[in-house]
């Protein structure tokens, strides 16, 4: 079994899945699986990897007969793949070689307690040019304790631009026993925000110094190509058929789910009662920051449950 597992969940990748695969096999770190689950591409996805399977045994490629949404690829990757620790990979981004080493040994060498690693960030955009450098990732949270790791989470902007900031880290390696307490990837926009979240009352994130990991930024990426279809709401629905083909065209009420996912994640936290009953007033404080966006998002589900979506809204 592979210390490290790598889950890469793809659809119609043919473009940047090379790329995304060389840089993974150019690790120095070498105990590693890359299992990929390919949501039925229509494109040379299929034969890419096949061909990289076939070149590393290190390498499995599993195909969907149908799209299931990336919300259920993301979870399949986990499933399928084992090893003590755990990373899901995009498609479409790169690792630097010290990628999988480094972060290894900051699990080996850190609080025992840590359950995520990340590195810093460059964001490129489609050739590969540097659009942003490292510097904008969240605060590290290692050796705090319960409450101001969970505030500085909460903290963060939670608009669809600022989330990426945020959500850098999901691209990390996660412990996979402490992953697995979580709620995994859920078929709603910013659900990556819960992972973060539960993952904070669990135990210390480490933030490494080192510039290791690069994000893709491109006109077909989820956020990217909704942003190009449609605004508002319809943004929201957009992404959230990006997560699960069906839900179809109804909105998703974002806010108050994460609101629903952070106070569960805060009543089941396996900690001692005070542990729980501060994390508790932490994210109802931020549920009564949201209170209005809330109540808005309440208010568009019942009337669409009455009288059906917005009339013209397509998911296509």
């Amino acid at each position: 079994m592979a210390r490290v597992g790598i889950g890469i969940p793809v659809f119609n990748g043919a473009e940047y899945i090379a790329e995304t695969l060389d840089s993974i096999l150019c690790q120095d770190y070498t105990d590693f699986e890359v299992v990929i689950s390919d949501n039925a591409s229509t494109d040379a996805t299929q034969e890419i990897c096949e061909s990289y399977a076939r070149r590393d045994p290190r390498i499995k490629y599993s195909r969907l007969s149908e799209n299931l949404g990336a919300a259920r690829n993301y979870n399949r990757v986990f499933e399928l793949s084992s090893g003590e620790f755990f990373k899901w990979a995009a498609h479409d981004d790169l690792l630097a070689p010290r990628f999988l080493s480094a972060c290894v040994t900051a699990f080996d060498t850190g609080p025992p307690e840590a359950v995520l690693v990340h590195p810093h960030t460059t964001v490129i955009n489609e050739i590969g040019q540097t659009i942003r450098g490292p510097g904008d990732d969240p605060d590290r949270t290692t050796d705090l304790d319960l409450s101001t790791r969970l505030e500085r989470m909460l903290a963060k902007p939670d608009d669809f631009q600022s989330i990426l900031h945020r959500c850098f880290p999901v691209f990390g390696l996660f412990r996979r026993s402490a992953l697995q307490k979580t709620s995994l990837i859920a078929n709603f926009p910013r659900s990556d925000m819960l992972v973060l979240v539960e993952l904070a009352l669990l135990g210390p994130v480490v933030a490494l110094d080192e510039q290791l990991f690069i994000y893709r930024r491109h006109q077909k990426n989820s956020i990217m190509s909704a942003e190009n279809k449609g605004g508002g709401t319809d943004l929201e629905r957009l992404i959230a058929h990006w997560f699960d083909p069906r839900r179809g065209k109804f909105f998703p009420a974002t806010v108050t789910r994460l609101s629903v996912g952070f106070l569960s994640a805060a009543l089941r936290l396996p900690d001692s009662l005070r542990g729980r009953i501060s994390a508790t007033r932490i994210v109802l404080f931020w549920i009564w920051k949201k209170k209005r966006q809330i109540a808005g998002e309440i208010k568009i589900v019942l009337k669409e449950r009455l009288i059906g979506p917005a009339p013209g809204y397509s998911p296509q």
